[in-house]
């Protein structure tokens, strides 16, 4: 009884484990088809916006980027972390997840620094040297192995000073090309790796090195796998990266091969860098002529806005200026109303231009008329009373002739200007004048010859 028992308990035993190892095993055998589906298709759809894929006769299909003239990798646009694998490169390009982290770079004549595609993801493909004060580093070409580190060229290598490795400007660091080759005489390969997952990687310089040069703490980020393609963030602990798993397809038919659905030549690849530098300058020019163009504009409306401001300010003032001066000169009238003056428009205006104008009123009521406006009648009454006092009083002084408009007293008590309408005085009435003024001054001589007897 007790053996038939532990007989069906182990047997279920046997049973769950049977069970468990064929889940694990259709879960295997899941996964590894899902990751025979990743292939280099993923490069040749997410880098197709950022450059050319060309058809190498050696290497295949190879990526050429729409980048700068002076364009390097592992040195443009980017700058080095310490990660969990060593020394990693973080691109700010958008495509700089694939070219970077997978395959080699090589150089090219004619098209410059082209990217061979690779299967595997490292921090960086690259070779490194320290020595004299410098580290350096320098792409890893097609076909060489991390553990060679020959046949690279000295103008491959970017050469900075120890503590400015781990810079985020450290391309403001980089040593002039003309002195790389003398520094490079002076350095040693650096021969640090790292292995993961049975796979080794070349780190470069050691974290307590770079501290130690550096006399400040250096930082490990975890390396992260990020959700889809894209520049790579670097956040407080961590680096997120775009890292699929790439494998080769093991059918090769036409249906299946993975390939670019753009493929130029070489010429087709200049002539497309040239036309896109030419619509960069005509933006950039437009641009440089949009601004200047904008600026006057602006520059005009800022300066018709203060010649208004300034001449409504000198307007104001003008009118000030005048209202206080009819205020102090009651006589001084407006042009546009000689009845009414310029008043500023204050509290008690109205009581105080109301007294203003009865005092101007009461001063032309008592203005005496000018002898121009005087009639030509009220003239000669004048000039005939002015003639007899003057007559009596030469008379009376020794009988000496008078003439007309001669003596002082006439020119003394003549009118301050003469109107041109005054009359002509006829000769009779002269002649009964003149014989008046005689019988008046034999009157006076007989009185006075009486007086004396």
């Amino acid at each position: 009884m007790k053996k038939s028992l532990i007989n069906r308990i182990s047997g279920i035993k046997v049973g769950v484990l049977i069970g468990l190892i064929g889940l694990l095993s259709i879960k295997t055998s899941t996964a590894e088809v899902l990751q025979t589906r990743i292939s280099f298709q993923v490069f040749y759809d997410e880098l197709l916006p950022y450059g050319d894929w060309i058809n190498d006769p050696v290497h295949g299909y190879v990526w050429v980027p729409y980048a700068e003239p002076n364009f390097q990798p592992y040195a443009t646009n980017g700058y080095w972390v310490m990660s969990t694998y060593g020394n990693t490169w973080v691109s700010n390009y958008e495509w700089g997840w694939a070219p970077f982290h997978y395959g080699r770079w090589y150089f090219d004549d004619y098209l410059g620094w082209a990217w061979v595609p690779g299967y595997e993801w490292g921090p960086a493909w690259v070779n490194w040297r320290t020595g004299g004060g410098y580290y350096g580093w320098a792409p890893l070409m097609p076909g060489i192995s991390i553990q060679v580190a020959i046949n690279i060229p000295s103008h491959h290598w970017i050469f900075v000073p120890r503590r400015r490795l781990i810079s985020r400007n450290i391309y403001n660091y980089y040593i002039s090309r003309k002195n790389v080759y003398r520094i490079y005489n002076q350095t040693t390969v650096i021969n640090n790796t790292y292995v993961y997952n049975n796979r080794t990687y070349r780190s470069g310089p050691e974290r307590r090195e770079i501290e130690r040069v550096t006399r400040r703490s250096v930082p490990v980020y975890q390396v992260n796998n990020s959700s889809r393609p894209g520049r790579s963030a670097v956040s407080r602990n961590s680096l997120q990266v775009y890292r699929p798993e790439i494998r080769q397809v093991i059918n090769n038919s036409r249906s299946t091969q993975a390939r670019p659905s753009r493929v130029v030549t070489a010429n087709e690849h200049k002539v497309n860098m040239v036309n896109r530098k030419n619509s960069r300058s005509t933006a950039n020019s437009t641009q440089a002529r949009t601004a200047p163009a904008n600026s006057r504009t602006n520059n005009r409306a800022t300066e018709t806005v203060r010649n208004n401001n300034s001449t409504r300010r000198r307007v104001e003032a003008t009118a000030g200026n005048s209202s206080r001066t009819n205020m102090n000169n009651p006589r001084i009238q407006s042009p546009a109303n000689s009845n009414q003056r310029a008043t500023p428009n204050r509290p008690g205006n109205a009581t105080r231009q109301a007294t203003e104008q009865s005092r101007v009123n009461a001063n032309q009521n008592r203005k005496v008329q000018s002898p121009v406006h005087q009639r030509p009648t009220d003239v000669r009454q004048q000039r005939s009373t002015g003639r007899q006092v003057r007559s009596e009083s030469q008379a009376s002084r020794g009988n000496r002739s008078v003439q007309p408009g001669r003596s002082s007293n006439q020119v003394r008590t003549a009118p301050a200007q003469k109107s041109r309408s005054t009359p002509r005085v006829s000769s009779s009435s002269t002649r009964e004048r003149n014989s008046g003024n005689a019988s008046r001054s034999n009157t006076q001589n007989r009185r006075s010859t009486r007086g004396n007897n």
